[in-house]
């Protein structure tokens, strides 16, 4: 049974991932997860396979790029084969939904894999104009678009899809991290800040979990509460983290929560990149990305 998983973002691939499949698993059904194919001329990518199935289909696989760096395959729909999946097996209907319902967290999880994995927001970005003025052209492009430095690997799709289809859920901290990225090159500047304050708040909890340890750690967590004092606690601890009154996070997340400001995009950038580099200092352990190596 053939099926059809549209992503909610256009994933920049290698051209090598053209035609590739890699074993999934989805609502407890074994899947093989199809990548579309690059076109032997436009830009217009082909279905993973020629099967007229496929024609029933009427959305867009993606897109295709020839340059200097290569192909490229930007990833837009993923095909599915469910080979234990019969429209005349009893219980289809059933099934199918099941099925269905349960790509709703597999989807997401291969997402944030992808991001984890790849080390930044694995998705093209794009910020649409909320208006056109009538004598401009009505394909003018977006305002602002971001694109990963670098494509997804064949690697980085094998694992992610790996670990969706084992229920794995992908480290919080850096999730959000990614997810506040995102939210930055949207525009969305108090969601960046938000979920960037509670990526630092879980990784220094963590942190003082490491240097105090467990018991010690709660008893400590279980009385402050708030994010400056935690900040300021982990401070004295000697984890790499700057004290809160050069820490501009802070002060951005209590302007965003406490008053519903809308702070500027060079205090969110500033603010973002100082919490990139305190990820870049704190060890895996307290980042729960120990174990996990990056393709």
């Amino acid at each position: 049974m053939l099926a059809v998983m549209p992503l909610n973002e256009t994933v920049p691939s290698v051209g090598d991932l053209s035609s590739a499949v890699f074993a999934g698993q989805i609502g407890g059904q074994d899947c093989r997860v199809l990548m579309p194919r690059l076109p032997t001329k436009g830009w217009k990518v082909a279905p993973p396979t020629s099967a007229d199935d496929w024609s029933q289909y009427g959305g867009v696989w993606g897109g295709a790029s020839f340059g200097v760096q290569g192909k490229g395959l930007f990833v837009r729909t993923l095909g599915l084969d469910f080979p234990t999946i019969d429209n005349d097996q009893p219980g289809a209907d059933r099934l199918k939904s099941r099925v269905m319902s349960a790509g709703i967290g597999w989807l997401d999880r291969l997402h944030e894999w992808l991001a984890v994995l790849h080390g930044e927001p694995a998705a093209s970005i794009y910020i649409e104009p909320p208006l056109m003025f009538l004598e401009y052209d009505p394909e003018v492009g977006p305002l602002d678009m971001h694109e990963p430095q670098a494509r997804v690997s064949i690697a980085t799709w094998r694992d992610a899809i790996a670990h969706a289809s084992q229920f794995d859920e992908a480290p919080l901290a850096v999730v959000l991290l990614h997810r506040s990225a995102k939210s930055f090159f949207e525009a969305d500047y108090r969601l960046a800040v938000i979920n960037a304050a509670t990526a630092v708040e879980l990784a220094i909890s963590q942190a003082v979990r490491r240097v105090l340890g467990p018991d010690a750690a709660e008893a400590v967590l279980g009385q402050v509460r708030m994010l400056g004092p935690r900040i300021e606690i982990a401070h004295k601890l000697g984890v790499p983290i700057p004290a809160p009154a050069s820490f501009p996070l802070l002060e951005l997340r209590n302007r965003v929560i406490h008053r519903g400001e809308r702070p500027s995009r060079n205090e969110v950038s500033n603010a973002l990149q100082q919490v990139v580099e305190l990820f870049r200092a704190l060890p895996d352990s307290d980042l729960g990305t120990e174990g996990i190596s990056k393709n």
